[in-house]
């Protein structure tokens, strides 16, 4: 800036703007005649450095001070790191008991007071031993499987368990529109009465016992369980979901069944060793189903990563015939009764499902077995 400055001065003045040599003057940049140079060399010193060489002028660039990048060096050096000061946690609070409504309640926790890389569960153990033993929520395993401690963490459906805990002050809510039991414990009837209702179990045509056959899979008939089984139904995606929250708390046959429910209800359908996923698909045409809008919050807030909102997709297509269930690679047909009375009957469902055509096996009595006339 220093240069330009005298570049402009240098121009600006009158009758020498075409003059180089005064540019170059004027600019402290002219150099000596070689032959002054030649006389004026002597022989370098030890310990001594040469005067005006470039070692110089870095040397004297790198102790040149610079007033406001020291202040701000030392502005920085005297504050600390924010994750190390006391936090706010601010936590829902409601008894019935004894409260008319429901308050929140700012508690200060040091970080230092924590274990390092601390959860959000450590936070609420930590004010329930040391500051609140009144403070009431679910908890159970610690590793993100059994799904009890699921609630509202700064606006978002979380597990308390295995999220961390974010910067700055927190606000922890229980599970949205869900009846408060007591502070951050919520009554999970109506949701375990949805998810009772897609009848969650293997259903099969034939009338057997349980218990005396095996029923096989094929490697790729499992994968295609694969994201959904891994469901913990901790209710993070249905208590995110709108369509959840205006349809959720009706009577159960005009209820919205919610993503958690909906997505249990695809992995029975899909599975290839139940035989009634006509029956499943009946029983969610209507308001069970289509109540989703689509809005893919359960998806964006499910702590397994799953996509409850695919699962919903499927189910409408399988229920307005876009898409069939596919055919199990490995056929489950009947095993021999123990019962002989029960050959007959057992026979005639063998070759109605060509189970002995499938399998490339003629059929036969089991030894000790005579058939019943």
């Amino acid at each position: 800036m220093l240069q330009r400055h005298l570049w402009k001065n240098a121009l600006n003045l009158s009758g020498v703007r075409n003059s180089r040599r005064f540019h170059v003057e004027a600019l402290g940049l002219a150099q000596k005649p070689k032959e002054d140079a030649k006389k004026e060399k002597k022989l370098p010193t030890i310990g001594k450095k040469k005067e005006g060489t470039k070692s110089d002028a870095k040397a004297g660039s790198s102790k040149m001070k610079i007033p406001f990048l020291e202040k701000s060096k030392k502005h920085g050096a005297k504050q600390e790191d924010p994750e190390t000061q006391p936090k706010c946690i601010s936590i829902f609070r409601y008894n019935p008991e004894c409260d008319d409504a429901p308050y929140m309640q700012d508690y200060e926790v040091d970080p230092k007071e924590l274990r390092q890389n601390a959860l959000m569960l450590d936070v609420l153990q930590h004010i329930k031993s040391e500051i609140d033993p009144t403070l009431t929520y679910r908890k159970s395993c610690r590793e993100g499987i059994c799904g009890s401690c699921s609630m509202n963490i700064n606006g978002i459906n979380r597990l308390a368990c295995i999220y961390p805990v974010p910067r700055g002050d927190v606000k922890v809510y229980p599970l949205p529109h869900l009846y408060v039991v007591r502070d951050l414990v919520v009554d999970m009837d109506q949701f375990y009465e949805q998810y009772k209702a897609i009848e969650p179990y293997l259903m099969r045509e034939c009338k057997e016992p349980a218990g005396k056959r095996q029923l096989k899979q094929s490697i790729r008939d499992r994968a295609k369980l694969d994201g959904y089984i891994e469901c913990i139904l901790c209710a993070c995606c249905s208590t995110s979901c709108p369509a959840y929250w205006w349809h959720g708390n009706k009577p159960l046959e005009k209820s919205f069944y919610g993503p958690a429910a909906l997505l249990q209800a695809y992995r029975w359908i899909i599975d290839s060793r139940d035989e009634k996923h006509c029956y499943r698909l009946s029983k969610l045409d209507g308001d069970a189903a289509y109540r989703c809008h689509t809005i893919m919050n359960c998806t964006n807030c499910c702590p397994k990563h799953l996509n409850p909102g695919k699962a919903i997709a499927e189910i409408k297509r399988m229920i307005g015939d876009y898409k069939q269930k596919d055919e199990p690679d490995i056929p489950n047909a009947p095993v021999y009764p123990s019962d002989p009375n029960e050959w007959e009957e057992r026979k005639k469902y063998w070759e109605m499902t060509g189970g002995g055509k499938t399998q490339g096996k003629k059929e036969s009595k089991p030894e000790g077995k005579k058939e019943s006339k």
